[in-house]
């Protein structure tokens, strides 16, 4: 229930109130929030919030010194209380203000959580920084009597799998450890552990879930963690279950990746390690590699809780690691016994703001801020409260060098293909962060990305080993485009689509990563789709299969016009920010028509040759006006067989498939394509994208035919009332023939009956005309 009061007589105490409050009237439990965080900085720092001469300027000054890390917040505390053995406690009250002053009301916590939180402080300040037993189990167990020795003797850690390590681990030298807090969040408390024998472990208390499971199924989900193989994946070596859940790892003494991007907050100096591009661009690659293995555990595998902090590096290479894999869903599958817990943390997706809503795609999104994270060197959120991919989005493109970018990385000037490389990352990260989850990226295809985008920045001693019967002429070819410059156009269903200029000449390149064929498999299949020769259908130019690496390389002529959905909605690819241009109705029939003759000529090839990603991105526009020439090509002829399971599933998602086609039985045929034409139609028609709450066929059924020229058909498209009558009835017998599409599987025309239709109809209405 929404609680949010409105009131037009707007009373409080200036400095404490609420901005949201004093703008519009709305007051909300998070306004107490707000205030809260406002007694808390006054509390801690003894300043005034309003000043002697009546400027309101506490907010201000913490929220600055905020955004630069502890080491200015520090310098506001009160100096009798700010001592280095209080630094910790003061950097959870310093976090925990911050939080509570964000302007979006819907990120600040909760008073309980509030409470809770300073709860834990105190816990922390009564037991003593350092040496400070902070496992309250500890001093439960200490071996006091003999009932306590018993209880030691029957409790102990659990190995997970072969444990490769030099050391053991046992839960008496847990007892006996000095500890150090390392950082709290919303699945519990990280300590470093320096054990009696000198070996340093990183141990995570989880929060209260001991009664979610029983031990059994405890252990079950901690070996499925455990199973996870990867040399960019921090392991989980042991586990307790008892009245505590500890996890432990190996400690990795370079630190996370948010220590080194912002620096230590309880540090005198304060300040971060300088990383260059390609040092950056390293911890971005090894940290896909990482989310990559993960997500290929299956369609429900993923990390949940991807940030910087739990990002760690190794020794001297940059290399990233990935820790707490797998604990986010641990408490996610516990979702009935777990209680709604938002997480304020600046990485989450905005569908996955409670912690039990985790997915990859939400995955993907974290990366996103990740990645920008890295690049602008700014702590999400950043300094206004605003997450970063928001305020990024809010820069103009040509400025992201100048505002966006980390200062770090332009002292020296960077050269101009460091410039590029940046400016692609960042567009990169930007579509990683798309607002819907069908709209981003699998990881595979991100990690191939930025593979592409690092190869000028490292040279590389050899190109890809290609096969033997590859002419000579293909080994130059792709030597020049790795090495050429490239623009991203896109990421869909099959995979990373970018523009490169050869030899002063433009093409697109498309790369899969993750294509499970063999070799003979490979070149039969390409050699299908390069066997259809037709005006309407974009040939494929060469092909490149990596077999190793199972990579696949497609070259295309580039074309300028851009695609239909561009057109239409104003959906341009990485640039996405163009808006939707003017297609008077002739050229959208002529486009339709050109559509329906591409997808014709495939169908020719026999019963099991169809296009399979008919939709209007996949619609390339021409730009020959001769009414001979094709309007439109349709691009990707083929490509879904290719795509794989994981790219079938974000297609059946787009709104373009039909009813029988399902991510995990397929279903791609020619009486799908005719459906995918339909929803084309219907878009080409009406302006409205398929990506919408209600299925195009579903809407336009929902409407009356003789309701359709002013309720369903693009009012530009009968703007002009003189040829608004025979304009309009031709418009409504395409409509009637793009309902024939999307009818049940049997009851649907072939495409050469298609195309006669649409001939027929743009015939008669230019005589009517």
């Amino acid at each position: 229930m929404d609680m949010t009061l409105y009131t037009k007589n707007i009373k409080g105490s200036i400095g404490y109130m609420d901005p949201l409050f004093a703008q519009d009237g709305r007051v909300t439990t998070k306004s107490d929030v707000y205030s809260f965080g406002v007694v808390l900085i006054e509390l801690f720092t003894r300043k005034r919030v309003r000043s002697e001469d009546g400027k309101v300027n506490l907010v201000n000054t913490f929220t600055s010194s905020f955004s630069e890390g502890f080491r200015k917040v520090r310098d506001m505390f009160d100096r009798e209380i700010a001592d280095q053995r209080n630094m910790k406690i003061l950097e959870g009250i310093g976090k925990l203000a911050g939080e509570c002053l964000r302007l979006e009301n819907h990120k600040r916590p909760e008073m309980k959580d509030i409470a809770e939180r300073l709860r834990t402080l105190m816990k922390v300040l009564d037991q003593g920084e350092e040496k400070a037993p902070l496992f309250f189990w500890r001093m439960k167990y200490k071996p006091v009597a003999a009932a306590a020795s018993k209880t030691i003797a029957t409790t102990k850690l659990v190995r997970i799998g072969s444990t490769a390590t030099t050391f053991q681990v046992e839960l008496e030298n847990l007892l006996q450890a000095s500890v150090e807090v390392l950082g709290e969040g919303v699945l519990g408390t990280t300590y470093k552990a320096k054990l009696e024998s000198g070996v340093t472990v990183v141990v995570k208390r989880l929060k209260s879930v001991e009664d979610l499971f029983t031990e059994e199924e405890f252990e079950r989900r901690a070996r499925a963690i455990g199973a996870v193989k990867n040399e960019f994946v921090v392991p989980l070596r042991w586990y307790y279950f008892s009245n505590e859940v500890l996890l432990v790892y190996e400690y990795m003494p370079m630190g996370s990746l948010a220590t080194l991007l912002h620096g230590k907050w309880d540090d005198d100096s304060g300040q971060a390690d300088q990383l260059d591009l390609k040092q950056r661009s390293t911890i971005a690659l090894t940290a896909a590699r990482s989310l990559a293995a993960i997500h290929s555990a299956g369609a429900e595998a993923c990390h949940g809780n991807i940030k910087s902090s739990n990002v760690f590096l190794t020794d001297g290479g940059y290399e990233a690691r990935l820790s707490e894999h797998g604990l986010m869903t641990l408490l996610a599958s516990s979702s009935s016994s777990l209680p709604a817990v938002t997480v304020m943390s600046g990485y989450h997706a905005p569908e996955a703001a409670d912690i039990r809503c985790v997915s990859q795609e939400a995955d993907v999104y974290s990366f996103g801020v990740l990645l920008l994270e890295l690049l602008t060197g700014k702590r999400p959120p950043n300094v206004a409260g605003m997450d970063l991919p928001l305020w990024v989005w809010y820069v103009p493109r040509e400025q992201w060098m100048a505002k966006v970018i980390d200062a770090q990385l332009l002292t020296p000037q960077p050269s101009p293909q460091e410039e590029t490389a940046m400016t692609q990352l960042v567009q990169l990260a930007m579509v990683c962060c798309a607002e819907k989850a069908t709209d981003r990226p699998a990881i595979a295809d991100v990690l191939q990305r930025i593979e592409d985008i690092r190869l000028p920045l490292v040279r590389s001693s050899s190109i890809p080993n290609i096969a033997a019967k590859d002419s000579d002429f293909a080994t130059a070819v792709i030597d020049q485009l790795l090495r050429s410059p490239s623009t991203m156009l896109g990421i869909g269903t099959f995979g990373i689509t970018t523009k490169n200029e050869l030899d002063e000449r433009r093409l697109v390149v498309k790369t899969r990563v993750g294509v499970n064929l063999s070799n003979t498999e490979f070149r039969k299949h390409i050699t299908v789709i390069m066997s259809v020769k037709n005006e309407h259908v974009l040939p494929l130019l060469l092909y490149y299969y990596f077999a190793d690496d199972k990579k696949v390389v497609l070259l295309y002529n580039y074309m300028p016009m851009s695609s239909l959905a561009q057109w239409l909605h104003g959906q341009g690819g990485f640039d996405g920010m163009a808006p939707p241009m003017h297609l008077h109705w002739e050229r959208r029939l002529a486009i339709a028509l050109s559509v329906a003759r591409g997808v014709a000529s495939i169908h020719s090839g026999g019963p099991w040759s169809y296009h399979g990603n008919i939709k209007s991105s996949n619609v390339l526009l021409t730009c020959d006006l001769d009414e001979a020439a094709p309007a439109a090509v349709l691009s990707e002829h083929g490509l879904a067989a290719l795509a794989g399971p994981s790219s079938l599933k974000r297609m059946v998602s787009s709104g373009y498939l039909a009813p029988e086609v399902t991510a995990a039985a397929s279903g791609l045929s020619q009486e799908a394509d005719i459906y995918s034409f339909g929803v084309l139609l219907i878009e080409l028609l009406t302006g409205r994208d398929p990506r919408t709450a209600m299925e195009l066929p579903l809407w336009l059924y929902s409407v009356p035919p003789e309701s359709w020229l002013h309720e369903a058909l693009d009012p530009e498209l009968v703007a002009d009332e003189q040829q608004q009558d025979a304009v309009a009835q031709g418009l409504s017998q395409l409509l009637q023939l793009a309902m024939d599409c999307c009818t049940c599987l049997e009851l649907r025309p072939a495409m050469r009956m298609v195309v006669r239709r649409i001939e027929e109809t743009l015939a008669h209405a230019q005589t009517e005309l």
